[in-house]
C-alpha cells in the first residue's frame, strides 16, 4: 500500500500492511454529510439526529455507540481503532 496516495509508488512510499489493516484504510475516506463532504471513517454516521460510531473487525460490525456530537463518535471511533490496530486511522 503507499503511505501518502497523492504521490506514486516509489520504494519510500510503500508500507506493508496486514490484510485486515490494508481493509480499514481502505474504507477509511469520504462520506456526505449534510450536504458536506467531510474527511471522516465510514464508521461514524449521522442517523436519527445522533452520531453513531462503529468499527468493523475481521469483517464483522461493532456497534460502539451513539452520541450528541461528531467530535464524540470520532474519539471513540479513534480509540477502538487503536485498541485493535496499535495506531491510529488518521
Amino acid at each position: 500500500d503507499r503511505i501518502d496516495s497523492n504521490k506514486n509508488y516509489s520504494l519510500n512510499n510503500i508500507q506493508v500492511l496486514e490484510l485486515s489493516e490494508n481493509i480499514a484504510k481502505k474504507r477509511m475516506g469520504s462520506n456526505w454529510i449534510n450536504g458536506k463532504n467531510s474527511k471522516i471513517p465510514r464508521g461514524v454516521r449521522f442517523k436519527d439526529n445522533k452520531w453513531t460510531s462503529r468499527i468493523t473487525i475481521n469483517r464483522k460490525a461493532k456497534y460502539l455507540g451513539s452520541f450528541s456530537s461528531k467530535e464524540e463518535a470520532l474519539e471513540v471511533f479513534k480509540e477502538a481503532y487503536i485498541a485493535h490496530y496499535n495506531k491510529s486511522p488518521w
